[in-house]
């Protein structure tokens, strides 16, 4: 006897959102009367490109999809080793008020790209509700175009081995386009500047949790990332961590409200000048001071570590 039909809907709709694909959800639902309609209600778009024949016979699935579904999309899941322009008639063909959703996805192709180790991107972000973004292993990101794409919906983003590219519009200051964002964590990405755009800002008038980290072994490739300046006056949270090198360019930070920060610095003294790491690391302590708790850590890549202990209320750093 069949005992899954005869659950109620919610629970049906909620075993359909998990499928592996939205194309064999769709398949198993018009072939069943009891289910016919049920895939409308379905709350994720999960899509393998590879399962279609060609690229037209997906974009039909998914205009279709977007234009029956009768509720809003609160995760969307994109495998593709095509490259970006596959995925982009999503945002020409459907504005992002019936979607609910920005989709990216990694591109990455070429003789050395194996299709069977492709990474699955997922975000998740809505429109209507409080929205998180994470991108993780994507080879290219053309941020600004992202971001843009959001309306400002995001409060939470995640940038994870990420290689960021800006167009001419986004400039050296994509997070700007995110005046809701209170969380962003940027973990080893790179970062590709136009010509024009010398610089990589971090701004936020909302932004209250702020992670930078950095371990990648090619720390001096001109694509490391490197962020000049930090514009967040209701910070509460800072992590830094990575090389020296990563926050020489940094200017002077001014966070009145921050509670915590964590500095994390290796740096090589067969390579630079221990000075030029103290005065590095005190410009950038100097900005912190106005925190209750800070663990300061300079690690020397030859051997020695330096520790500073969790800074008290009652024991702040001195400049």
């Amino acid at each position: 006897m069949d005992g899954v039909s005869n659950l109620p809907d919610d629970i049906l709709l909620h075993i359909l959102s998990f499928l592996e694909d939205s194309k064999s959800a769709v398949q198993t639902s018009v072939l069943s009367r009891r289910w016919r309609h049920l895939w409308k209600d379905v709350s994720a778009l999960h899509l393998d490109q590879n399962s279609f024949s060609t690229r037209e016979r997906c974009r039909t699935f998914v205009r279709n999809f977007l234009s029956r579904r009768s509720t809003r999309l609160d995760k969307v899941s994109f495998t593709t080793n095509h490259t970006e322009e596959t995925g982009k008639f999503l945002w020409s063909d459907h504005e992002p008020e019936s979607l609910g959703m920005v989709l990216a996805y990694d591109g990455r192709t070429g003789p050395d790209h194996d299709p069977s180790r492709r990474r699955l991107l997922r975000l998740r972000a809505s429109l209507g509700h409080r929205g998180s973004l994470e991108l993780f292993d994507c080879f290219a990101v053309e941020l600004g175009v992202v971001l843009r794409r959001c309306f400002g919906a995001l409060t939470t983003l995640e940038l994870r081995h990420c290689l960021m590219t800006f167009d001419n519009d986004g400039g050296g200051d994509p997070f700007a386009a995110l005046p809701r964002l209170n969380c962003l964590k940027l973990l080893d990405c790179r970062v590709r500047r136009p010509r024009r755009c010398r610089r990589f800002k971090v701004s936020g008038l909302q932004l209250r949790e702020l992670e930078i980290r950095h371990h990648m072994a090619d720390d001096d490739d001109d694509d490391s990332l490197a962020v000049s300046e930090v514009l967040a006056p209701k910070l509460e949270s800072f992590c830094c961590t990575g090389r020296v090198s990563r926050v020489e360019r940094l200017r002077e930070l001014d966070f009145p409200c921050l509670v915590r920060a964590s500095v994390h610095l290796t740096y090589c003294s067969e390579r630079v000048a221990m000075g030029w790491v103290s005065n590095v690391t005190m410009r950038l302590v100097r900005g912190l001071r106005s925190a209750e708790s800070l663990d300061l850590c300079l690690k020397d890549m030859v051997g020695s570590t330096h520790k500073s202990p969790p800074v008290t209320p009652g024991n702040k750093a001195t400049e």
